[in-house]
């Protein structure tokens, strides 16, 4: 009989503290993947928006902004994606959840001056307000 190398067992804190660390990647890979999609049709398709912000989204000023808000979206996104250590993906998944946040606010109060919002706006609001939530939880279970 051959004789097995012996590996010390990992113990069951281990692998619980292994398997959120787990989770928690593919927890700020997911919600950032999503962010940087949506960024990219921002980038691409800005008066694709017109349904969130209205005929703005088709002026030129509109698509300047847009594309704005794509470039800035697609940043936090890849920064809180590829951060190496927990300290700097804390700070990138910080500053995206008070952009999204700011967004799901900014879009809730425009909703008196359009007299209500669309489909579109609402589930922008919703998306952004999830998202934001997302990242500040995500943000709290980044370990050292």
């Amino acid at each position: 009989m051959r004789d097995l190398p012996l590996r010390p067992a990992r113990s069951s804190v281990t692998n619980i503290t292994a398997a959120r660390g787990s989770a928690v990647r593919h927890g700020v890979l997911a919600v950032n993947g999503l962010k940087a999609a949506i960024a990219i049709v921002f980038l691409a398709y800005p008066s694709a928006m017109d349904a969130w912000v209205g005929t703005t989204a088709r002026s030129p000023g509109g698509r300047v902004l847009l594309r704005s808000f794509g470039a800035r979206d697609l940043a936090l996104a890849l920064g809180a994606m590829t951060a190496h250590d927990a300290h700097a993906r804390r700070r990138w998944l910080v500053a995206g959840a008070g952009s999204d946040l700011v967004d799901a606010a900014a879009t809730l109060a425009s909703a008196r001056a359009r007299q209500g919002l669309g489909p579109l706006s609402e589930l922008t609001a919703a998306w952004a307000a999830a998202s934001g939530a997302s990242c500040l939880v995500l943000a709290a279970a980044v370990s050292e």
